[in-house]
């Protein structure tokens, strides 16, 4: 495993000289692509939402999770600053000087559900997936049902390890290619590993000064994904009961390898790179504050992981 000090972008790395391009890509952060002048490598600069800064560096760690932890198709992510204000540079996953494109979720959803309504969510399900299976939505691009749902064990076993609540419509897809379409890489990781807690919610978990497990135990609980079983649930599902239904769904090792790569998957570079990253300046006002954050990500991971286990220990 190469060490995670050794795969991080410097933090430095400004992009304010590089061209800005017209097209602004869709989602709730502030985004825009932007190129290198030299290169002419195309990314996406993407900062946090206000009080949520800590998606910088989930997006960062979810990555590397997946990408060089587990080795599967990932959007590659990096560090960078731009108008003094740090975010994350995500590589494009697709070639659109070539003509690529991608075809976000919702518009499957919408072909198989034409009253389809992603603002609200609640029809984002499992049942409307299966839907867009059996109503030939994916052969409409080329795609076939298998691979489709290699990537939704791969999502969903992922998804619960990082406590990832945003897999919605607008965040997986189709990218369509001259050479063959394919399924998009896992994309838009950030609103995962509780970052969506500020410093006042972190003291919380350790106003015994030390971590409260019974704190870490209670967040894992109440965890969930964002798709449904089906469209009656107002909220998500909680991940270990979506990830059961599931594999009750799709029987068989190939959709379990996922979930047991995930339930066996050392988390020691994890730390380590966590680690790394407040060292070279995790955005907290304190080094005893940094540590605590730390420590709250490495063990939202390993709730992560126990959830994992719960899925496929029934």
């Amino acid at each position: 495993m190469t060490p995670a000090s050794h795969i991080l972008p410097d933090l430095r790395t400004r992009v304010e000289t590089w061209d800005t391009l017209e097209e602004r890509p869709t989602g709730s952060r502030d985004k825009v692509t932007v190129s290198d002048p030299d290169t002419h490598t195309l990314m996406i600069f993407k900062r946090p939402k206000p009080g949520r800064e800590h998606q910088t560096w989930s997006e960062l760690l979810g990555s590397y999770i997946a990408g060089d932890m587990l080795g599967w198709p990932v959007q590659r992510t990096g560090l960078g600053v731009r108008r003094g204000q740090p975010g994350n540079l995500l590589a494009y996953f697709f070639d659109p000087d070539s003509g690529e494109r991608l075809v976000e979720g919702w518009r499957l959803c919408l072909d198989a559900k034409p009253d389809f309504d992603d603002r609200v969510g609640t029809d984002h399900s499992l049942a409307l997936l299966r839907t867009i299976v059996e109503t030939g939505g994916l052969e409409r691009y080329g795609v076939e049902a298998a691979a489709f749902w290699r990537y939704w064990a791969r999502a969903i076993a992922f998804d619960t390890l990082i406590s990832n609540t945003d897999r919605h419509a607008e965040n997986w897809g189709i990218v369509e290619s001259a050479g063959g379409n394919r399924i998009a890489p896992l994309y838009d990781n950030a609103t995962s590993l509780g970052c969506g807690i500020d410093g006042t919610g972190l003291a919380r978990y350790f106003e015994g000064g030390r971590l409260d497990t019974a704190r870490i135990e209670e967040f894992a609980r109440k965890g969930r994904h964002h798709l449904r079983l089906d469209g009656r649930q107002k909220r998500g599902t909680p991940f270990v009961v979506l990830g059961r239904a599931f594999l009750d769904a799709f029987p068989g090792p190939e959709m379990r390898a996922p979930f047991e790569r995930v339930a066996d998957l050392d988390l020691d570079p994890a730390r380590a790179m966590l680690e790394t990253l407040s060292s070279r300046g995790f955005p907290e006002a304190s080094r005893d504050h940094a540590a605590r954050r730390v420590a709250h990500v490495h063990a939202i991971l390993l709730a992560g992981r126990s959830r994992v286990r719960a899925v496929l220990e029934r």
